[in-house]
């Protein structure tokens, strides 16, 4: 109960989450790839998908049992991985 209380408050702090515009990030042609690139890159397994408001969100557990929140954002035909909370 816990744990489901912690990830929606997650997606609810996150929902508003704009795409920082940053021309420099990686982009992806697809989500898989996007969030195979999130999971690599953070060191850390998929907990738990969810989309919202067309937002692709990832949560995310690292080596140390610590939970972070990932969005992919689509970008015409791109998709780019954001981690919104820190590990």
């Amino acid at each position: 109960m816990a744990l489901a209380l912690a990830i929606m408050l997650l997606f609810a702090i996150t929902a508003c989450v704009q795409s920082n515009g940053d021309v420099d990030a990686m982009q992806f042609s697809s989500l898989s790839d996007a969030t195979d690139y999130g999971l690599k890159s953070e060191k850390a397994t998929l907990v738990l998908s969810k989309e919202f408001k067309s937002k692709h969100y990832r949560l995310i557990e690292n080596n140390e049992k610590f939970f972070s929140l990932g969005v992919i954002n689509k970008s015409g035909n791109s998709y780019v991985w954001n981690r919104v909370t820190a590990i």
